[in-house]
């Protein structure tokens, strides 16, 4: 077997199980859908049937949703959108969206790490991305908050070459990755900007070295890639103020800036609050199980292993993984919520790739330690322990456990029910005015099931306005001037007598 076609098994092998493994009981955990989902999915069927968000406006940048309270985020939104034009629209298709980012990223992070260590070591950092309850978690959500991880590891992946081959490309793709990423999710507004910042200073870092700290020489020598890379992210940063005021506060939102230092650095620190990141995980249920960390409590020992070796090896762009690691969330100190793990995903694959390694150096990289080689053996089998309670719980239990925070999929039956019928009947389906959407938040969970089977429905006011090729849903059964075809306690179809 070539060597090309034996790597192309290893990805196919790869990707196929983690698409298995990811959509395993999708629609069963959790059971129903978030607030937020709904907003996403129903407006994603709109622009993709009418161009248009739910508020009317033409192919927005960010589409406005939740009775005007939250714009949805542009990266998910129209990826969505895509997916529901190429494959249809579905509550699973919606949940599915999550499925092929996560295998997207799970693939980059092998890429990452083969790039950086080896075959073993990517293997680890992958099996450590894929078993983090937080990702998890949010594969089976429609939600916007693992989006940046894709963009990450390609700014990481690409400027790993750049340092590589010197070839000036990469840094281009580099910085558009982190621009992108900064309109991927909210939190990504801080970690796009350190990182650039930090990009930046590295390259001038890479030159300054060659030069023996001569600072103008170095100067001169990091001019061209930290402008290659400035041209690929500065678009992204350069038109943010012309879209938040456009979209009223969609990219920088009305926080208070003037924030007490010490809130500012409680709120930061807690970010990295081992019983939060290892123990107890998000505040709110829909981001975890509140019985598992962010991370597997299991892992911790194995990324501190990781840790001090990115330390101790002193290589130039492990640091910086490491130093990204710890300055991604500082802004976020101005936010003020603690214990909010769905805005930390940005950490997660620097978290893996650190981790992998230290499972990797403890595992292969200890000689003839057979004391040491003994622990190793212990943390990893802690591990799978600790990775089976999780998914133990996760795929059999979560679901029941936290049915009641969810908004409830009954509704899409009677939809799905009314669209069969007109479509076996041949028939134009119409809704009479006596089928309305609820009060309130809950609206939201009407207005996207019925919008899989009717993006934009036709209502009638008058019966009697209902033509012959024309089939009727309404909420009574009594409609004296039409025939009653079919009844149920969701509603009655109606045709011409």
């Amino acid at each position: 077997m070539s060597s090309t076609l034996k790597k192309a098994l290893i990805y196919f092998i790869l990707v196929t199980f983690l698409f298995l493994f990811f959509s395993y009981r999708l629609l069963d955990v959790p059971k129903n859908l978030t607030l937020d989902e709904e907003g996403f999915g129903y407006n994603a069927v709109l622009l993709g049937e009418t161009l248009r968000d739910e508020t009317g406006r033409f192919l927005p940048i960010f589409a406005l949703s939740l009775d005007n309270r939250d714009y949805r985020q542009p990266i998910a939104q129209y990826y969505q959108v895509l997916f529901f034009k190429v494959f249809g629209a579905s509550v699973y298709n919606f949940k599915f969206t999550s499925v092929t980012i996560i295998v997207l990223s799970a693939v980059l992070i092998f890429i990452l790490g083969k790039l950086l260590f080896n075959l073993k070591a990517a293997i680890f950092s992958t099996l450590f991305f894929i078993s983090t309850p937080v990702i998890m978690i949010h594969s089976h959500l429609g939600l916007d908050n693992i989006y940046p991880i894709p963009f990450i590891l390609i700014w990481l992946i690409t400027f790993y070459k750049y340092e590589k081959s010197k070839s000036l490309k990469y840094l281009i793709i580099s910085g558009a990755s982190l621009g992108v990423a900064f309109y991927a999710h909210k939190s990504m507004r801080s970690a796009s900007t350190l990182w650039s910042v930090l990009t930046v200073c590295y390259l001038f870092y890479l030159s300054h070295n060659q030069f023996k700290n001569n600072f103008v020489s170095s100067f001169r020598n990091s001019f061209k890639p930290i402008l290659f890379f400035i041209i690929g992210i500065a678009p992204f940063f350069m038109i943010s103020p012309i879209l938040d005021n456009k979209y009223g506060g969609a990219v920088f939102g009305f926080q208070n800036l003037n924030v007490p230092f010490y809130h500012f650095m409680a709120s930061y620190l807690n970010s990295f609050d081992p019983s939060f990141l290892f123990v107890k995980g998000d505040a709110i249920l829909h981001h975890s199980t509140g019985k598992h960390g962010v991370f597997l409590l299991a892992g911790l020992p194995l990324f501190l292993s990781g840790l001090y070796q990115f330390l101790k090896d002193k290589n130039r762009f492990l640091l910086l993984i490491v130093i990204s690691f710890f300055i991604g969330p500082l802004f976020l100190g101005f936010i003020g919520a603690t214990n909010r793990a769905s805005r930390l995903i940005f950490l997660v694959p620097l978290y893996s790739i650190i981790a992998g390694y230290g499972t990797y150096f403890l595992y292969t990289k200890i000689g003839k330690k057979l004391l040491v080689k003994f622990f190793a053996a212990v943390f990893i089998l802690l591990f799978l322990l600790n990775l089976g309670d999780f998914l133990n719980y996760y795929w059999f239990k979560y679901g029941d456990e936290t049915y009641h925070i969810f908004y409830h999929l009954d509704r899409e039956e009677k939809y799905k029910s009314f669209y069969e019928e007109a479509n076996s009947r041949k028939l134009e389906p119409y809704f009479y005015k006596d089928i309305t959407v609820p009060e309130g938040d809950e609206k939201y969970n009407d207005l996207f099931l019925r919008s899989i089977y009717f993006p934009v429905p036709n209502y009638l006011s008058d019966e009697l306005a209902l033509p012959s090729d024309g089939i009727l849903f309404s909420a009574t059964n009594s409609l004296k001037s039409l025939k009653l075809v079919k009844s149920s306690k969701d509603g009655s179809v109606f045709i011409k007598q």
